[in-house]
């Protein structure tokens, strides 16, 4: 029988990046796979550096954490390819209002 996985144990993106905690994972992730322009925080952590959960202009770093929690670091209802597009476009709404 094979031992069941949590998403925050690997990287999907970096072979052999291998976590001891969700806490060890979500700085990985904002250290390797994240970008920040002006104020917004991009997620790249998806196929050709591109996160389908996040709008590309990207949101304020309360939302990027959230983000990462929920759709990456937890088990989650849409796993990594980014099936599910209205739970994510709630993600990032409060802090983009205050920018528009």
């Amino acid at each position: 029988m094979s031992a069941i996985t949590v998403p925050w144990q690997s990287c999907h993106i970096c072979e052999g990046e291998i976590f001891k905690s969700p806490k060890d994972f979500i700085n990985h992730l904002r250290i390797r796979h994240c970008r920040k322009e002006g104020g917004s925080y991009i997620c790249t952590y998806g196929p050709n550096s591109i996160c389908l959960k996040l709008p590309l202009e990207g949101v304020c770093e309360k939302d990027y954490e959230t983000h990462v929690s929920r759709f990456h670091a937890s088990p989650s209802i849409t796993g990594h390819s980014g099936e599910n597009r209205s739970e994510e476009r709630r993600v990032g709404k409060e802090c983009r209002s205050r920018w528009s």
